[in-house]
Formats: structure tokens, sequence, C-alpha cells
């Protein structure tokens, strides 16, 4: 698995991974504000508990094309002093307010070879996950808890 690092906007080592697939869409009465719209995550620990794997909706607005989506990892200690997994899903569309939107399913795995010496990927027991529109920036972080085998 290669990966590239990064070190401009988004953070991190952008994963080769990823797969994404239009997953549906949602509606609202009213349009809603130009910030990204929270995502929906869900991460957990495989079995042998050597990967967490990420499964996350995205809603980007029905008006715009299908957006080129990345994902990049970034490993922090986080305030309280544990090791902290921050995954940014990022994608470049104009900000527009709108009411339908279409649904992205984005799915992938931690990179395992981008953690330190004496860091495993069973030591995390949460995931913070960040959905980013690059230019102009504006973006929306949700924490997710990795669900074990």
């Amino acid at each position: 698995m290669q990966a590239a690092v990064v070190t401009s906007n988004p953070p991190g080592i952008e994963l080769s991974n990823v797969k994404v697939k239009l997953s549906g869409q949602i509606s609202f009465s009213e349009p809603r504000s130009k910030t990204p719209l929270p995502a929906l995550i869900e991460a957990c620990n495989n079995p042998d508990h050597s990967e967490i794997c990420v499964s996350a909706v995205v809603f980007i607005d029905a008006a715009q094309p299908a957006p080129s989506i990345s994902v990049n990892q970034l490993y922090v200690i986080s305030s309280v002093g544990t090791p902290q997994l921050q995954f940014f899903i990022s994608y470049d569309l104009p900000e527009t307010e709108a009411s339908n939107f279409q649904a992205y399913e984005v799915d992938f795995e931690a990179l395992t070879e981008a953690l330190p010496v004496g860091v495993s990927i069973d030591m995390f027991h949460t995931i913070e996950t960040f959905l980013s529109d690059t230019d102009p920036v504006a973006s929306r972080g949700t924490v997710a808890n990795v669900n074990q085998p």
C-alpha cells in the first residue's frame, strides 16, 4: 500500500485504499447552511485487532457533480495523552445552500504502517473524522467509537 505524505490541507498521509459509492439521497424542507452536514461514521476493529475499518456516509449538495473524495490519516496524541487517529475526508466543491443531498459511502482502513513504533491499532478506542471542503475551507468533525468484535 503506497501513501503520500501531505503537509498542507488536509494534514496527514493520503490513504490509497479508499472506496466511494453513491448510497442514496436525503432532502430537507428548507435549505441547509453552507457548512457541511455532519458525516455518519462507523468504525470497527477486525477480529484479530490488526486493522480499523471505517465506513462514513457524507452528504453533498445533489446539484453538484460527483466529487473526487480523498481521505488522509493523521496520528496525534489527544489532550489527555492517549494515542488518537484522525481522518480527514476531503473534497473540493463550491459551498452552497441546499435542500437535497446525495449520500456517498466512503470506506477505508487505517494505515497501520504509518503508526509510530510501539503503537498498535488495538490501542485506539475512538477515532476523529473531519469532513473538509478544501477550497474554500470549511470542515466539520465527528468522534466515533471503534467497535470491538
